[in-house]
């Protein structure tokens, strides 16, 4: 049958981030008997859909031809066709094509100020950054910020991107926040996924790894459920590190498994996980986390300039690893500048990471002191416990006892508070070798809420209607208030207030989810 949909209503699909249906309807027309822009206007929604849906080279070559048959009548369509071509090129780890797609998207006569503008300032701070010239990135992003319109979901997470990758977290996060109200306002689905996604690392990186599960788990249901198959798989990649940071072993390696099925059906082989090798470590199997994380790393290998400013970096995990498997030389090889390399971005974050891992190799107190000097600089309390975890094992090796003791509970605690159960035990059984015996921590709630439960108890503490915390969620106002009432079961609160003042003064205190 022949499609009569509307072109609009399929730019309305696009937007929406519905891919499969989007490829259906373009499948359906009779391609061959357009002409002119209409032959030029299917090449391009194929393209897009095709980069979101696929993001194999492939679907990056049919983007390079849209925009080179757009450059003379829509350059600024040509170039964001030419951006979304960079962006796959560098998921492929194809750098020089990635780069000369930014450059022709640069040197395109549209009009500067806008998204275009502020996506091509983007894209280039990226491979910029991936190719380890950190101050020119950082003044591509920086400049991509500065252009955002801000009743714009789009504009506004790409902002928000490049403020993250910029290092500037809270200004990141004021920016995704307000996408993500706006694109569940207007269902936006294709940039809502985008900018939980987004928010999952932000989480991340500031500690709180409820939140982040949270935005994580629904970003994967949501690509899903749109068929926007290659950035679910990322999405996958990052939902399965956060489990791993958790210590959730049965989540984490069903969502790799999912992961790598679908990066197969897209004709992509990826056998390591980063998730899989930070939960090996996790568990003291650092054989396999070797063998996870080196797989991994092998994908991209030429990222290993960006690694001390990447938001789910494998060097820290890896190094550790090796060192605790016994390859010091492997490890040497790898960590060899970075410290130094990390010193030069003035990222606590980067700084503190590879200070333990050096203090771990060498066995140096004084890079883990140094390093918990600049924990104090980055709020991420699970970093920070890995940090005291790691020198409380070498005090205890060093038969310190009182000392070990000191940084192992400061572990635990750190641990216990982000709900990472796994790393929690691994700091009781070294307490439990200095002769101190660790009790497990009472948990203040009767129960532990799922990441729906969690999201709903947030949004209802900014003080949202059931209604409205159901339209933004995409749920009916009956399962919202089925979740609440589950939510003041299980933290013991009784009235909406008293919720909202509780999340405001400890989100900790909310509890972590179900594992």
């Amino acid at each position: 049958m022949e499609d009569t949909t509307p072109p609009g209503r399929r730019a309305c699909r696009n937007r929406a981030g519905a891919w499969d249906e989007a490829a259906a309807l373009l499948g359906g027309s009779e391609a061959s008997a357009l002409t002119g822009e209409s032959a030029t206007e299917h090449l391009f929604l194929g393209a897009v859909v095709a980069s979101k849906r696929d993001g194999d080279p492939p679907a990056a070559e049919l983007l390079e031809r849209a925009a080179a048959e757009l450059a003379q009548d829509d350059p600024e369509r040509a170039a964001l066709a030419e951006v979304q071509a960079a962006e796959v090129w560098m998921e492929w780890v194809d750098y020089e094509r990635a780069l000369a797609a930014a450059e022709r998207a640069s040197a395109l006569l549209f009009e500067r100020g806008g998204k275009t503008e502020l996506a091509v300032l983007l894209v280039r701070g990226d491979i910029a950054g991936w190719a380890g010239r950190l101050e020119e990135a950082v003044s591509y992003w920086r400049r991509a910020a500065e252009l955002v319109d801000a009743d714009d979901p789009d504009q506004l997470r790409i902002a928000g991107e490049a403020l993250f990758s910029a290092g500037d977290d809270d200004g990141a996060l004021g920016l995704l926040r307000r996408a993500e109200s706006l694109a569940r306002e207007r269902a936006a689905l294709g940039t809502l996924t985008i900018v939980l996604q987004l928010l999952a690392l932000s989480g991340t990186r500031a500690g709180d790894l409820q939140a982040a599960h949270a935005a994580a788990t629904e970003c994967v249901g949501l690509m899903r459920a749109i068929g926007q198959r290659a950035e679910q798989a990322k999405a996958l990649g990052i939902l399965s590190w956060i489990e791993a940071m958790l210590g959730r072993e049965s989540e984490c390696r069903a969502h790799v498994k999912e992961g790598h099925t679908v990066l197969r059906d897209l004709g992509y082989d990826q056998p390591g996980s980063v998730g899989v090798g930070l939960l090996e470590l996790s568990l003291g199997h650092a054989e396999a986390a070797v063998e996870a994380l080196s797989a991994a790393l092998r994908v991209r290998r030429e990222r290993l300039a960006m690694e001390v400013i990447a938001p789910r970096p494998i060097l820290p995990s890896l190094v550790e690893a090796l060192a605790r498997a016994g390859k010091r030389e492997e490890a040497e090889a790898l960590l060899a500048d970075r410290v130094d390399a990390a010193r030069r971005t003035s990222r606590p974050h980067a700084i503190a990471q590879f200070l333990r891992c050096a203090g771990v190799l060498h066995a140096d107190e004084a890079l883990f002191r140094e390093a918990l000097e600049w924990h104090d600089r980055w709020r991420n309390r699970w970093e920070r416990a890995r940090t005291e975890l790691c020198y409380g094992e070498l005090l205890r090796r060093l038969k310190r006892r009182a000392d070990a003791r000191e940084s192992l509970r400061a572990a635990l605690e750190g641990f216990e508070s982000v709900g990472a159960e796994l790393w929690a035990e691994r700091a009781r059984a070294e307490l439990r070798a200095t002769g101190e015996r660790a009790r497990r921590r009472d948990p203040s709630t009767g129960g532990e809420l799922t990441p729906q439960e969690l999201q709903v108890a947030r949004l209802v503490a900014t003080g949202l209607t059931n209604r409205d915390v159901a339209a933004r969620l995409f749920l009916s106002p009956k399962t919202i208030e089925t979740h609440l009432a589950h939510v003041f079961r299980k933290t013991g609160v009784r009235t909406r207030a008293e919720l909202a003042h509780r999340f405001r003064d400890s989100p900790d205190s909310i509890a972590a989810p179900a594992s």
